[in-house]
């Protein structure tokens, strides 16, 4: 394809970027913040805590996955650009997050913490096992990951 057939679509190199990298990215992150409906009741959230929670992980993990070769380039090939990518969607996973976790405060036994510090754990955990299995071609199997994941965060590293 000619640079000309394409200024005819794009104005600018921002555009195509935007397009070809913003906005497939935009659309990955999006899932990240629909895990689906939270459990009604105290009896349905004891019981299913720790699926939701599994499920919710492994959709991160997808999505963190197919992101990972374009969340680089938005994120680092301009700094202003990234931050306003970062404010608007990442920010916003961490405050979803944040807020459903608060949700299900109550319905089990847990020390005291802040919800949207446990996200952004949660989140960077979840990156870096996008990012090794993008730069060392290991496939991800997000299932098992969301559940190894999930026992560090709901159990910890102590002995049983």
């Amino acid at each position: 394809m000619n640079s000309a057939l394409v200024f005819r679509h794009f104005e600018s190199k921002e555009e195509i970027f935007k397009a070809a990298v913003v906005e497939p990215l935009k659309e990955i992150m999006a899932k990240t913040m629909d895990p689906g409906p939270l459990p009604t009741s105290k009896e349905e959230m004891t019981k299913t805590k720790r699926e939701h929670t599994v499920v919710s992980i492994s959709q991160m993990l997808q999505a963190l996955t197919s992101a990972a070769p374009l969340l680089g380039v938005v994120l680092f090939a301009d700094r202003q650009e990234g931050a306003s990518f970062w404010d608007e969607h990442i920010s916003a996973i961490f405050a979803m997050g944040g807020s459903r976790v608060r949700q299900g405060f109550g319905t089990w036994s847990h020390r005291n913490f802040d919800p949207e510090f446990a996200t952004k754990l949660v989140f960077g955990m979840c990156l870096g096992l996008a990012m090794d299995s993008y730069f060392t071609g290991t496939p991800l199997d997000a299932d098992a990951a969301a559940e190894g994941v999930t026992d560090l965060l709901l159990e910890g590293l102590r002995e049983r």
